[in-house]
């Protein structure tokens, strides 16, 4: 485990070339160049955990997948899920100080751990005991009840499959399955940046423009296509019945549209405010905005975003992965794992 060293730096802010803010980076005590946090969610204890994937993408870690944890946001601790090479994170579902699943991903294979001492020791957790083979979300609901997203069958008729549980883990159900269209869909976006989750609600967009989504805290599952012609990177709810889906190409242009009625009826004539970068990934703020998931590959910096879509802002041009807000209008972004850095705290305005 490292203690963590906190030292000033500053943010300029993109919309205010000639103002300076404050941040704090703070030092995980790890090189792990062109690695970086690139998920920080909150348990429901109220600790925080990250996990580690590649800074490229395309490409996977070649210094295998650590999880950090903080019990304040200021001193973290490292713990090795694995130290095998040629991994990326692919998502982080953590319960308590104590208990966290992740998945990760090897070559065309996915893997699940759990830990249930603050990382101290991760378990391979078979696809047996989970009822799924091939996991590529996970998501808790509450420290018992929890669900597990991932693919069976032969890739030329390939299906999608939840598995759930109510009982923390000891037992799994699955859903019936759903077949992929086509067999090659996958979730656009890792670490949850295509996943929209809130209360009993979870929308997981896919490479096919098809949202899989389910309302009642994962027991019955459901496919919405979004006419938007490609693939979906990021959703919101921007008001209490209006869903926002996001697709962003591969040059960084966008398109949108909004549903009122679980995808009945969409409407594409939504409009961003000027200052919006390429999407991939959004968070709900306390205030009713949303902020971007930053991302240095995609060139995404952290941009708050009003509700109603009507402005936006820069907040940091810094690079960042990942970003969570905090009750102390600050928001944790999760940086390279480099010496002085690895996790940037933000002011937010």
């Amino acid at each position: 485990m490292y203690r963590c060293i906190v030292y000033l730096s500053c943010v300029i802010l993109g919309i205010m070339p000639s103002t300076l803010v404050t941040s704090e980076e703070i030092d995980l005590g790890i090189d792990f160049q062109m690695n970086a946090i690139a998920q920080i969610e909150r348990a429901f204890d109220g600790s925080i955990w990250g996990l580690t994937s590649t800074t490229q993408e395309t490409m996977p870690t070649v210094a295998g997948v650590y999880a950090f944890i903080s019990t304040n946001g200021v001193k973290w601790d490292s713990s090795c899920v694995t130290p095998n090479w040629w991994r990326w994170g692919v998502d982080i579902a953590p319960i308590s100080a104590k208990e966290a699943w992740v998945i990760m991903q090897r070559e065309d294979t996915t893997e699940l751990y759990r830990t249930v001492n603050g990382g101290r020791k991760w378990s391979m957790i078979t696809p047996t005991q989970v009822r799924v083979k091939s996991p590529h979300f996970i998501h808790f609901y509450s420290p018992t009840t929890g669900i597990i997203i991932g693919q069976e069958g032969r890739t030329i008729e390939r299906k999608w499959i939840v598995s759930r549980t109510t009982d923390g883990g000891a037992t799994w159900s699955t859903s019936i399955p759903m077949l992929a269209e086509p067999a090659t869909e996958e979730p656009t976006e890792r670490n949850d940046r295509s996943a929209w989750v809130e209360g009993g609600e979870v929308y997981l967009g896919m490479t096919s423009g098809r949202v899989m989504t389910s309302q009642d805290s994962g027991k019955t599952w459901r496919f919405m296509r979004v006419p938007l012609g490609g693939s979906i990177s990021s959703i919101a709810r921007i008001a209490e019945s209006k869903l926002l889906m996001v697709h962003t190409s591969m040059s960084g242009t966008m398109r949108q549209a909004t549903t009122d009625d679980s995808g009945a009826t969409w409407n594409t004539l939504v409009l961003f405010p000027v200052d919006v970068p390429p999407l991939h990934g959004l968070r709900k703020c306390a205030d009713g905005s949303i902020v971007t998931i930053p991302n240095e590959y995609t060139k995404t910096p952290l941009t708050k975003i009003a509700g109603d879509l009507s402005s936006a802002r820069i907040l940091s041009a810094q690079a960042g992965y990942s970003v969570l807000e905090q009750s102390d209008k600050t928001f944790l972004v999760g940086a390279e794992i480099l010496p002085g850095q690895g996790v940037r705290i933000v002011k937010r305005y």
